[in-house]
């Protein structure tokens, strides 16, 4: 008797899968079912099935993680079909569910460090060991273990994960692989885990770094396409211990978070090396002048600059609005990064976020207090001249959101907001309006 075989094509059937496997986040019972099928259906529900792998450092039982390990290094799987060669994220979470120091074993080290080669060296094809992987390596919720590093960072040590996990990550059939790197609530982060060449997106959130041996004289970061640094004013500083004035390779995108003036550095360096720059700067800020140096900088070809305030109301009132201490206008503060000689592409946006627990009676008091916290005309005359000599093409803008708590939609009518307020708004900002090269956006709608 003859065989038989589908005619249906193995990209319709692959198609069919990818998106039953992503359009329901309760279809795991529904893809085991289609994996019974055949051979050709059960490798594309593995490639879903097994997509990601999450250890729990200090919490994973050990009896899992045996197993876990077994199956990873079965003979069977490895020749035919491994779940390594489907696995293409690992997150690996420091921690315990409460707030307790874990403790260390040296089993459950070795046991992960087996885990984390047998991942990342692939199946034995050629063509699944070029799959490109993801690791994620966190503090588990890190209000658990508040400010306990350098910098008051929250989280735990990264040598919390143990020697033997540490000595895995570092292990060039691993770090070969690893395409992108996620580093999230830690400190004491050797540098040396961001040198791979391999490393094309890296993301920094919260984290404090050491300067580790770099073996090789290349300039760190070397792959590098996307870089977001977040609370971590330490990276490139150590990133470039001991190497002078060495410049960063090209990096086609990088995001910055300016919370703190000792980031300001940080910001120099990586904004000499992106084509594409985006900074966030904290609501409560003050930006010197002339405090960030990437105006020299021949690669940068858009810059973004981003703020966002609050204010909260919580009873009702018919004063206008106090500014309260000495403030810096949003418009004087993102001046301040703007380099002397703008790239092509400049992208100003400001967000306010106005919350009341009442409806307000006198909007219009609320957008003049929005205006005298972000106008200065030093901005309008910077752009006035630079956009008329240089041709740069400039976008702003202003986002207004009225917050209404606990008010019910059919006490207000939310067109009022575009069809009067927004007016009004393009009103108070007119000098920008009229610049050649300068378009002005206002959003203002309430919730």
């Amino acid at each position: 008797m003859q065989s038989r075989r589908s005619n249906v094509p193995t990209e319709l059937i692959d198609d069919i899968i990818d998106k039953l496997a992503t359009s329901d986040p309760h279809s795991k019972p529904a893809l085991s079912n289609v994996a019974s099928v055949s051979r050709g259906f059960r490798r594309r529900v593995n490639h879903h099935r097994f997509s990601i792998l999450e250890i729990c450092i200090h919490t994973t039982p050990s009896d899992r993680l045996e197993n876990l390990a077994k199956i990873l290094c079965w003979d069977l799987w490895e020749q035919q079909e491994g779940i390594a060669q489907h696995i293409r994220s690992v997150r690996l979470i420091l921690g315990r569910r409460d707030s307790g120091v874990p403790t260390h074993s040296e089993s459950r080290d070795k046991i992960i460090a087996h885990v984390v080669k047998a991942v990342f060296k692939g199946s034995g094809n050629e063509s699944s060991n070029q799959t490109p992987r993801s690791l994620t390596i966190c503090t588990t919720d890190y209000y658990r273990y508040p400010n306990n590093g350098p910098y008051h960072i929250a989280g735990l040590s990264f040598d919390t994960l143990g020697n033997e996990t540490i000595a895995a990550l570092h292990d060039p059939r691993c770090s070969q692989y690893v395409t992108t790197l996620r580093l999230e609530r830690m400190w004491n982060i050797p540098t040396s885990l961001v040198s791979a060449p391999a490393i094309k997106n890296l993301h920094i959130n919260h984290a404090h770094f050491t300067a580790s041996e770099i073996s090789g004289n290349g300039p760190p970061l070397p792959s590098l396409v996307y870089l977001e640094v977040k609370e971590a004013p330490s990276f490139v500083p150590a990133c470039y211990h001991g190497r002078g004035d060495e410049h960063m390779e090209p990096i086609a995108r990088a995001k910055y978070w300016l919370r703190k003036p000792e980031e300001y550095g940080g910001l120099t360096r990586i904004g000499t090396a992106a084509t594409m720059l985006e900074v966030i700067v904290d609501e409560y800020l003050d930006v010197p002048f002339a405090t960030v140096y990437y105006i020299q900088s021949n690669a940068l070809q858009c810059l973004r600059i981003q703020r966002k305030y609050d204010q909260w109301s919580h009873a009702e009132s018919t004063k206008t609005p106090t500014l309260g201490q000495p403030f810096q206008p949003f418009f004087l503060g993102m001046l301040h990064l703007l380099p002397s000689v703008p790239p092509p592409e400049i992208d100003l946006k400001i967000q306010v976020s106005l919350k009341y627990y009442y409806l307000p009676t006198a909007i219009f008091d609320s957008l003049d207090y929005v205006y005298s916290r972000i106008y200065h005309f030093s901005l309008v005359e910077w752009l006035e001249k630079m956009c008329s000599s240089t041709g740069t093409q400039a976008n702003i803008t202003l986002v207004i959101e009225f917050d209404l708590f606990e008010i019910r939609t059919n006490d207000y009518d939310p067109v009022i907001f575009q069809e009067i307020y927004e007016p009004y708004m393009h009103k108070l900002l007119a000098p920008l309006g009229r610049i050649k090269g300068v378009k002005l956006n206002i959003k203002i709608y309430a919730f």
